[in-house]
């Protein structure tokens, strides 16, 4: 029997995922739950460091201005997302925001200021595990709202941040016979906080770690 998988993101044609899991037979749903629109930036923050938490964030900013300095991102994914705007991480993070602000703060100077690039309901799960002597600004750069719709059942389901959990459940209902998974630490406990078991947290937040989760648990 063929089994489905649903992932809350919007899956390219050139999807890693979507490319594992269909050679192996599988029927993949991919759809956001989750709608993003660019916020109009008045004024950049004066800082050392410009610590993004996602590709998005670095999108909407650089394409309203083109910011000097130096910097920093959550993982390898927002770290690409620089590329075509010819900018480089001077610092790359794990994924996880535990092991990332612990890895960004031993090599911020005392001195150093770090303004966070992020969204308007954004979590500051970074941010919040610094220091309180590290000076911080904030940046509000794109705004999310969540954008759920009622979908055909899978039987595995992969969440890719606590808004599109709360997206799905808008219109869906996780079921016993369901198996559902998480990109990371933060998902998973916002799953868990609103009664739903995590079966497994990916390794890491790309789509060959979620893909190989997937693959591993059937």
């Amino acid at each position: 029997m063929k089994r489905t998988v649903f992932i809350s993101r919007n899956l390219g044609a050139k999807s890693i995922f979507r490319e594992q899991m269909s050679a192996r037979g599988w029927s993949v749903i991919g759809r956001s739950m989750v709608q993003f629109r660019s916020v109009e930036i008045a004024e950049i923050p004066k800082a050392d460091w410009y610590f993004f938490y996602s590709p998005r964030g670095v999108q909407h900013l650089f394409a309203q201005h083109d910011v000097k300095g130096k910097f920093a991102t959550i993982g390898a994914r927002t770290a690409a997302a620089l590329d075509p705007f010819e900018k480089s991480a001077h610092f790359i993070g794990t994924g996880h925001p535990g092991s990332t602000a612990a890895s960004f703060q031993q090599i911020l100077r005392a001195d150093e200021t770090v303004c966070f690039v992020q969204a308007l309901r954004s979590r500051r799960s970074v941010m919040q595990l610094l220091s309180p002597e590290i000076s911080t600004t904030e940046l509000i750069v794109y705004q999310n709202e969540l954008d759920g719709k009622r979908l055909p059942e899978a039987d595995y389901l992969v969440f890719t941040s606590p808004l599109n959990v709360d997206g799905f459940l808008q219109h869906n209902v996780i079921t016993p016979r369901q198996r559902v998974f998480s990109i990371g630490p933060t998902t998973t406990a916002h799953l868990e906080q609103r009664g739903i078991r995590v079966h497994a947290t990916a390794s890491q937040p790309d789509e060959i770690a979620l893909a190989k989760m997937v693959l591993e648990a059937t």
